[in-house]
């Protein structure tokens, strides 16, 4: 068990040197208790000058020094490390989903842990902020960096909620400014998704289905894997989206709070012709030829050759339903109808998705004011009372 100790700053620089207890020493207060028994020596080191070097003395009284920003002790509170094991793993992943808790982990190991680990939740000052953000500069997007700092900067904020550690002992971290990262890849055009509908009618069924419950449908790709044909009435044209993987496990569908009811989407002619075409084989709609559920590897692996064989670039699944969201807006659908369609939380979202053509632009806004006018009734004269309006 290493501890940490706050000595006066040199030249500036914090001083804070690490030693580690006796391997006998395991628990937490031992090891205080025996960093205070060697705080002396500790001390005698750190003022005793570097031989051939003479103390200058001035006869001119020196300027009252800047105080230490706390006493000269070891550090009581736990690690990063051992704060990441006992209250991130143990308590507040419970309550992501599980692919969200991978990458998280994921970001501990390769970004956060080599900084941050063994370092005292108090002693974690501006310099430790600046090392981790050279760290994150591995990472090629904006987005990126910011998701780790935004993790480093939640678990602190946890640290404190928790009482471990006091706010005012914790720096800012502040997200790297520069606006959102530019979009890697364009959606496909309408006249490409047809293409992929038509050569995915040429593969099977399946692949048909698959395709058009995200380009049509809007769904994710985990929640075509979990789609159950209890939740698809074909009669009245409407899937309920009751479930969804995440990490391989199942977990409820993205922004669906818990116990809160599941949101419906409506299905094309065509998605509705596809889902009767399939042969039922169990619970689910879509089963691998293995029998097994669909992970989103072999979605995407199905997708791949329909892609291939409409001659369109090979994207994530991900782009047929950004693709249909931006379809839905070329046909002057409401926003808030695709909002709902997408089940996005917030309709910010929903508008990065629809692109807006500036050619077609104000013949489409001309021809929108038109429609309203002939439905509009035409506008009533009253005659104005005297007092009121412009005389």
């Amino acid at each position: 068990m290493q501890v940490t100790f706050e000595l006066p700053s040199v030249n500036g620089k914090r001083n804070r040197p690490r030693k580690t207890a006796p391997a006998h020493i395991r628990d937490k207060d031992a090891a205080i208790a025996w960093g205070h028994s060697i705080l002396g020596d500790l001390l005698r080191e750190h003022m005793v000058a570097p031989q051939g070097v003479l103390r200058e003395e001035k006869s001119e009284p020196k300027p009252e020094p800047k105080k230490e920003r706390s006493q000269v002790s070891p550090s009581s509170v736990m690690t990063v490390g051992e704060f990441w094991t006992e209250h991130m793993e143990g308590d507040y992943f419970t309550r992501l989903a599980p692919g969200t808790r991978q990458d998280y982990a994921k970001k501990w190991t390769r970004y956060i842990a080599p900084v941050l680990a063994d370092l005292p939740l108090d002693k974690i000052g501006r310099e430790e902020v600046r090392a981790l953000r050279k760290q994150v500069q591995k990472l090629p997007k904006r987005g990126s960096r910011n998701t780790v700092l935004g993790l480093a900067r939640t678990m602190l904020a946890y640290a404190a909620r928790l009482d471990i550690v006091d706010v005012d002992d914790l720096p800012t971290i502040h997200p790297e400014e520069g606006g959102a990262d530019p979009e890697e890849t364009p959606r496909y055009s309408e006249d490409q998704a047809n293409r992929m509908v038509e050569a995915a009618e040429k593969i099977g069924p399946e692949h048909l289905a698959a395709l058009l419950l995200m380009l049509d449908g809007l769904l994710r790709v985990s929640e075509v894997c979990a789609l159950r044909w209890t939740d698809v009435d074909l009669e009245r044209s409407r899937i309920t989206v009751r479930h969804n993987i995440s990490g391989g496990q199942a977990w409820r569908p993205k922004h669906q709070k818990k116990k809160s009811k599941p949101k419906s989407v409506g299905m094309s002619p065509r998605l509705v012709a596809a889902l009767r075409s399939l042969e039922r084989k169990g619970d689910l709609v879509l089963v691998h030829r293995s029998g097994r559920q669909h992970t989103r590897s072999t979605i995407q692996t199905m997708m791949r050759k329909v892609q291939r064989r409409a001659e369109v670039p090979v994207w994530s699944p991900h782009k047929f339903k950004h693709t249909g969201v931006s379809v839905m807006g070329e046909h002057n659908a409401p926003l808030t109808l695709i909002q709902g369609q997408a089940r996005h939380a917030h309709v910010s979202t929903t508008a990065r998705y629809i692109h807006v053509d500036e050619d077609t632009h104000a013949e489409k806004a001309a021809a929108f004011y038109a429609a309203m006018a002939t439905k509009r009734p035409p506008a009533a004269t009253t005659e104005q009372k005297p007092g009121f309006g412009p005389n």
